[in-house]
């Protein structure tokens, strides 16, 4: 609004009038003004938002959401199963070890796996198959008594002794050295 068209629309007003008028309308559109520069503000703020969101979007655009549901619970079941089976058969060589066997290994492959099951933190199933395992293989663990240690045999006489003249290893080298003299 200008003042010329105000004098010409109000034909009496007076300047202290008009500059009063002209403050308020100034007023008024100075705030209007702010008011419309934080709504494009926050306009702009949201526009840049949706891009942003539409650009994350086009990422994921063609992915089954479903058959990955699908892949993580079917890798959750696997992992579960897993550490099940690494849980229990840790707890089984804990037993095996417990009850002294030699090799456990072999006494495991006697063993019926599938019939022993993780309650908790208890085995189930072993007790009655490692009882009848060390009845029926007293060889493939170590007696009570027993220090663990290991008596290897050389497959000659023991507790005679010998002399140094019949040492067969001498014996054998002056065989094959008959012209060389041994002190």
């Amino acid at each position: 609004m200008k003042r010329e068209d105000v004098k010409a629309k109000i034909p009496g007003i007076t300047d202290e009038q008009l500059d009063w008028l002209m403050n308020e309308n100034g007023s008024d559109i100075n705030a209007e003004k702010g008011n419309a520069a934080r709504i494009q503000g926050e306009l702009d703020t949201a526009n840049t938002t949706i891009k942003n969101l539409q650009d994350t979007v086009k990422k994921y655009d063609g992915v089954d959401v479903q058959a990955l549901r699908q892949q993580l619970t079917t890798l959750q079941t696997k992992y579960d199963t897993d550490i099940a089976a690494v849980r229990r058969d840790s707890a089984i060589d804990l037993a095996l070890s417990g009850r002294r066997a030699k090799n456990s290994k072999a006494a495991r492959a006697l063993l019926d796996l599938e019939a022993i099951k993780m309650d908790g933190d208890k085995l189930t199933g072993l007790d009655d198959q490692l009882e009848t395992l060390q009845k029926e293989n007293p060889w493939l663990f170590e007696s009570e008594g027993s220090t663990g240690g290991m008596q290897v045999s050389t497959g000659g006489e023991h507790g005679t002794g010998g002399s140094a003249e019949t040492d067969g290893v001498t014996a054998a080298f002056a065989k094959l050295n008959p012209g060389l003299k041994l002190d």
